[in-house]
């Protein structure tokens, strides 16, 4: 199996200088005869559209972005080699440090030689906090250098030999008040990667996978539920950001043991429960924090309540059982109302592939509309979102783009085990499409083309189909009878289309790469010369956002404390705030894609219902704003 990914080609062009016809107003450059096809989907974030790829590259995919991070979390400077983080972490005087011994294989594959262990100190009142720590010491033997697929048991020998030859690195987590000289500010997960050699130095960006460099700490947020969101425009780090990762439950049945003694399954099960304690500990401490879009932390409590039968004593404390690997959460449990094939959908799939990261995930947004947000905690949870306008999200992450399972070894296991995983998914997505012409499950890889939907816009139109998937070959054509369309560079990825004012032209896609063509799609462009292509985000806050309140009744401080998100310009908040907050929502690769679209477009389904229809001029007019660049 061949993953690829077109990021690279994509960033390229939106950056690119401007060609073309002159009367369309910065046209996008055709795409390269030849595309560099890289396989470097992974440890990365899905949502191609939540950030102006310009914006990512320049501002959170860099070293600068590192650097303002590791100022947060180390504000004193003491955290910049990993013997400095241990004494800055209390690591040197702990007395009841935690340690877990194996070969992690459905994840990174590494040899981990993991420590947690609870610490105190006092802020500058005296007050005393409670703080975790963790840091992991990894193993790799490269076996094909620079191909984390081909990480083997050997990595769990060099672990077990201590071969500092096979050191790869530290990874170091601490969950402590942001600013460690006040015990009442707020705790947050901090991520630390190190050096394996000298004083081991912290890294500003690591290659975790074999697949490619990625800053810090995105490579690691990414599968702690984390958010990466642009500074601020004042420079600060985003709260959101800082806020969001949490723990990561460890699964005892995933990971790989030693016959030696003390590193037998046996030997490192008791271990494995402590730090799954401390996991838990943090789970109901973040809890507590009920501020805007904060994470729900109750799916992820209750999968270590399933996996060690966790009770509640007489003084109210949890009391861990031994570890169960066929525990299922009563959300996922057979029964009368749920078909046949939801548990082992759970502990086949679910479980191993995809709650690592979405237990993580949900907000208490989401709670009071079970249905706006996608969520695992229960099959019915599951089943709702996995059915009309969302199985495009489901079917487009997983099953064209391949970037979902987010890990590398986690996305090949996924696809070459011999239980079929991707077939028993695929029978609980409803409408599920992603099918070969011989009626088999389309792996990634397959050119999928992506000409966007149905518009109205004056000629001349500018299409765009780089937004498609593994696509090295662009084949446009006008399918309707219009005798005033026409077409030019039709065989690029990005062709004009002329015709005259009132015209309904009908046109298909179909791209191409060295596995075949993919399915023509099929679109409609109405040309209507009056519709304005706007210049301004002030247009879209005026005549949209902010017209008779569509967005801003909802999305605004005085509504509710778990908005997610701000748009009414209000007290110390600008337009030029309310635009940065919307370009995180936008796409501008695949401008339907946009959440700033699919939300009030009620998909996925969104918390006020449906206020933005597709067929609306409100629609058609954002969209014309995000196929223009986003103009401030």
């Amino acid at each position: 199996m061949r993953y690829y990914s077109t990021a690279a080609v994509l960033l390229c062009g939106l950056l690119a200088g401007c060609g073309g016809e002159e009367t369309i107003e910065n046209p996008l450059q055709p795409t390269p005869e030849e595309l560099e096809v890289s396989p470097n989907n992974f440890l990365q974030y899905v949502n191609r559209g939540l950030y102006d790829p310009q914006v990512f590259a320049t501002t959170i995919d860099s070293a600068g972005y590192a650097e303002a991070y590791y100022k947060v979390v180390d504000a004193d400077g003491s955290r910049t080699t990993f013997p400095g983080w241990q004494q800055a972490n209390g690591f040197n005087e702990a007395t009841d440090v935690i340690n877990a011994s194996f070969r992690d294989v459905n994840d990174l594959g590494y040899g981990r030689d993991m420590f947690a262990w609870k610490w105190q100190h006092l802020d500058a009142n005296g007050m005393e906090c409670t703080n975790t720590s963790f840091f992991v010491v990894n193993y790799v033997v490269e076996v094909i250098d620079g191909d984390a697929s081909a990480y083997g048991p050997l990595n769990l020998d060099a672990l077990i030999a201590q071969d500092k030859d096979f050191h790869f690195g530290t990874n170091a987590i601490e969950f402590s008040p942001i600013d460690m000289n006040d015990c009442s500010s707020r705790k947050i997960l901090k991520f630390f990667t190190f050096s394996p050699s000298g004083d081991q130095q912290r890294l500003v960006k690591v290659n975790l996978d074999g697949r490619g460099e990625k800053y810090m700490p995105t490579t690691c947020i990414i599968c702690h539920g984390g958010y990466a969101y642009p500074p601020l425009p004042n420079g600060e780090f985003d709260p959101v950001t800082l806020h969001s990762p949490q723990f990561v439950m460890l699964q005892p049945d995933t990971f790989q043991y030693s016959d030696m003694s003390n590193y037998t399954y046996a030997d490192q099960a008791p271990n494995i429960q402590a730090i799954n304690q401390l996991v838990y500990d943090s789970y109901v401490e973040a809890g507590q924090y009920q501020d805007i879009g904060s994470w729900n932390n109750e799916f992820a409590k209750e999968r270590i309540e399933a996996a060690y039968q966790v009770k509640t004593n007489d003084e109210g404390s949890p009391v861990f059982s031994a570890y169960c690997p066929d525990c299922i959460p009563s959300g996922w449990q057979q029964n009368d109302t749920r078909p046949e094939g939801v548990e082992r959908l759970y502990t086949q799939v679910l479980k191993p592939h995809c709650l690592g990261c979405h237990s993580l995930l949900g907000t208490n947004a989401a709670q009071e509309r079970d249905k706006n947000i996608i969520t695992f905690s229960s099959y019915e949870a599951f089943a709702t979102y996995a059915s009309g306008l969302n199985v495009e999200l489901l079917t487009d992450y997983i099953f064209k783009r391949g970037v979902m399972p987010a890990s590398l070894i986690s996305n090949d296991s996924f696809w070459n085990s011999p239980e079929q995983k991707a077939g028993l998914l695929a029978s609980f997505i409803k409408e599920f499409d992603v099918i070969s012409p011989q009626g088999e499950i389309t792996t990634p890889g397959s050119a999928f083309a992506r000409p966007g939907g149905d518009r109205r816009q004056p000629s001349p139109v500018q299409l765009d189909g780089r937004a498609s998937y593994f696509s090295t070959g662009y084949q446009w054509q006008i399918t309707s009878s219009d005798p005033s369309a026409s077409l030019q560079n039709a065989d690029t990825a990005t062709p004009t289309l002329t015709a005259d004012d009132g015209a309904e032209v009908e046109l298909q896609l179909v791209t191409s790469n060295s596995t075949g063509n993919s399915e023509p799609q099929r679109f409609t462009v109405t040309i209507d010369n009056s519709a304005a292509i706007p210049t301004s985000f002030q247009q879209i806050y005026d005549e949209v956002l902010n017209e008779g309140q569509r967005c801003t009744v909802c999305h605004q401080s005085n509504y509710a404390s778990n908005m997610p998100v701000y748009y009414l310009v209000e007290g110390e908040r600008q337009l030029s705030d309310v635009y940065r907050s919307v370009l995180a929502r936008v796409d501008l690769v695949e401008p339907e894609n946009s959440l700033l679209l699919r939300k009030p477009s009620n998909a996925p389904l969104h918390g006020g219902e449906e206020v933005l229809p597709i067929d609306s001029e409100e629609y058609q007019k954002v969209l014309r704003w995000i196929r223009a660049g986003a103009p401030q």
